[in-house]
């Protein structure tokens, strides 16, 4: 059995029937979980257990969903209260605890006066703890030199949604020292899990995305990519004839003068006409851009495949193919 865990506070989810009544929801390998606001994400559960955590269960681990009687209540700190009364209580502290602990790391990043204190602090709270606030600091702060510490700080983490944090960072921080901090934690961490979540990127309308998740890839080869590179690579060719992007200053001036005759019967005049021409000063992006996207694809198909057609498409799906209908031969 495998629940993905981390915290989420103030997140609520409407859910039929009274609010004061909880989920009790059986496990098909043994146990139970006590909870509110179940809610379905695609293949997944989203659940708010009663320490204020969410947690998310796939679909074939939940055996069956029981609601608690109406009016139930819980001993909480000396007090009889609803579930969701004690879980509110929980999630409002821990928002507070959250709000100091990522000060406390802020001023450890950026070396406020207070740093080594500040760093004395934020180390001496839970591991899981430390863990999910490192991922907030990752996921939200704005200044670089806070992502760098806690992608080099989620190293040693253990739960796999900050693996999830890592590779998203690798992909879509718009910073390169930040990409770099957390490309060195994945490789640390080595999940075997890590080259799956590059895949959805390999779909990025933006082509750096697709580029990264492709570069990444060869680091963390993934058989399940093959396709979606096969596609990407076949696209390129495929998709366009001649693009190019055309980024300068365009300049009018006059190049010389006509004269041009007219008048009346009983008049000619004669009128200087310009001639206008511009001036283009300027860098073309050709198609070399999609070119290098294209090695990316075909560096990391060899890489998952120790295989080497280059860059042609049409010669990786003929293999592909072939060793797709191998495996299914009696």
């Amino acid at each position: 059995m495998r629940a993905w865990t981390f915290f989420l506070p103030g997140v609520f989810v409407a859910l039929s029937g009274s609010p004061a009544l909880a989920d009790w929801v059986n496990l098909k390998g043994g146990g139970t979980l006590i909870g509110i606001d179940l809610k379905k994400k695609g293949h997944q559960y989203a659940f708010t257990v009663e320490t204020g955590r969410v947690i998310f269960l796939d679909q074939s681990q939940v055996l069956s969903v029981v609601k608690s009687p109406r009016g139930e209540k819980v001993d909480f700190r000396g007090q009889q209260v609803t579930l969701r009364q004690k879980i509110t209580t929980l999630q409002r502290e821990e928002r507070k605890r959250q709000k100091q602990a990522l000060k406390h790391f802020h001023n450890w990043a950026t070396r406020k006066k207070n740093a080594d204190q500040a760093k004395k602090q934020f180390l001496e709270l839970a591991a899981d703890h430390r863990e999910h606030y490192l991922g907030l600091a990752l996921s939200n702060d704005r200044n670089e030199k806070v992502r760098v510490l806690a992608a080099q700080e989620l190293a040693t983490g253990k739960s796999p949604e900050t693996t999830r944090l890592l590779s998203r960072a690798v992909i879509r921080d718009q910073k390169r020292a930040v990409r770099r901090a957390s490309m060195s934690s994945l490789e640390t961490r080595d999940d075997p899990d890590t080259g799956e979540l590059f895949l959805p990127h390999l779909y990025s309308p933006q082509r750096q995305h697709r580029a990264r998740a492709a570069r990444n890839l060869e680091r963390f080869p993934n058989r399940k990519a093959v396709p979606s590179l096969i596609v990407n690579l076949h696209a390129i060719w495929a998709d366009f004839g001649r693009g190019f992007m055309f980024q300068g200053t365009q300049r009018s001036y006059i190049h010389d003068y006509n004269l041009v005759s007219g008048g009346t019967g009983f008049s000619i005049v004669e009128v200087a006409d310009p001639e206008i021409q511009t001036l283009s000063t300027g860098v073309v992006l050709d198609v070399k851009v999609r070119k290098v996207e294209a090695y990316l694809y075909a560096r990391a198909l060899t890489a998952i495949t120790d295989q080497d057609f280059g860059t042609d498409a049409k010669k990786w799906q003929k293999w592909w193919k072939s060793t797709e209908a191998e495996k299914q031969s009696p």
